[in-house]
């Protein structure tokens, strides 16, 4: 067997946008059409599965699963591949095999510092292969990755230390560029084809959940399905955001983890319990004010580099970005 020979999707993200909800739903194997490859393990950190989400890591078991660029073997991961299809049906017409993780995108924390050695892994197991990407509008999409590093990584950068562009050679960081969306498309273009790479905005499928889903399964060949469910499992809770981003070091008593330099005191319970507890005494209003603000921060902080960004971006896309609140000109 050859990858030439079937309809394979990379689905690459992006974090924060959409991600969920097509694993849950388009790409869950719930489509008739639409065959989720498995990843080599399961991953129990995850209430749903991710279609071969570990399939582009090295190919070297001892060590923790990573991008180190020399120890992949494409020829590894695409048989794994191609033994799926070849046992999941005799007849594999009329289907499309679909693989998805968020974070082949690059991870944000990191600045996406891993995403070409990503893209050029796809190319090399499937050289052929249709690559979906979920953009989202950068300020909105910047907020949630800077509230999960503060509620789910503990992190305890402020979001101006955060915002800076301080990806040094030694221990890369965030930075603003990852969220120049067009120059990561570009690649993928380059590599696949204009006509391979689609590319969505997450406010579509916010304005229209049919026609987001219906453009995907045209774009694959397959049948159009209304399957649309929106999953809870992500939804960000900003007053939680709000107490630890007003009590940043109540993240020193989380989990230890790259982003607090591996300093977290493991005291999990009395952090959440305190909170919690924060979180409730915050109203909405005060909520919206503290959102409103960081918004305005970092606009401030990278408005200059996703305008300019976002005029490629619009020649990538068929929607009208600036309507879907996308800054332009």
């Amino acid at each position: 067997m050859n990858t030439d020979d079937y309809n394979i999707l990379f689905h690459i993200g992006y974090p924060k946008a959409a991600s969920s909800f097509l694993q849950t739903t388009l790409f869950s194997g719930s489509h008739p059409h639409i065959r989720p490859i498995p990843s080599r393990t399961v991953d129990a950190n995850h209430a749903y599965a991710k279609p071969g989400a570990d399939l582009l890591f090295d190919n070297i078991p001892e060590y923790r699963p990573s991008y180190y660029p020399l120890f992949f073997c494409p020829d590894d991961t695409r048989e794994t591949i191609l033994n799926f299809i070849g046992a999941s049906n005799s007849d594999r017409s009329g289907f499309a095999y679909v693989m998805s993780n968020e974070g082949w995108a690059g991870h944000p924390f990191s600045g996406g510092v891993n995403a070409l050695e990503i893209a050029q892994r796809i190319c090399s197991v499937v050289p052929n292969a249709r690559i979906l990407i979920v953009v989202r509008e950068q300020r909105n999409m910047l907020l949630s990755s800077y509230a999960h590093y503060l509620s789910k990584s503990h992190g305890l950068a402020s979001l101006t230390k955060y915002l800076e562009a301080d990806l040094s050679t030694q221990i890369p960081g965030h930075h603003p560029g990852y969220y120049c969306f067009s120059y990561l498309i570009s690649k993928y273009r380059e590599l696949f084809g204009e006509d391979n790479v689609l590319v969505m905005p997450l406010e579509e499928l916010q304005r229209d959940q049919p026609s987001f889903t219906a453009r995907i399964c045209e774009f694959i060949d397959v049948p159009v399905l209304d399957l649309t469910h929106v999953p809870s499992e992500n939804r960000r809770d900003y007053a939680e955001y709000c107490a630890v981003r007003m009590f940043l070091y109540l993240n020193i008593l989380g989990r230890s983890t790259p982003a607090n330099g591996f300093i977290g005191l493991k005291k999990l319970r009395l952090r959440n319990v305190v909170v919690r507890g924060l979180s409730k005494l915050i109203s909405d209003r005060h909520t919206r004010r503290i959102i409103d603000k960081d918004i305005k921060v970092i606009e401030a902080t990278i408005g200059h580099l996703i305008r300019k960004d976002n005029e490629t971006l619009q020649t990538y896309v068929s929607y009208d970005l600036k309507s879907l609140g996308y800054l332009l000109g």
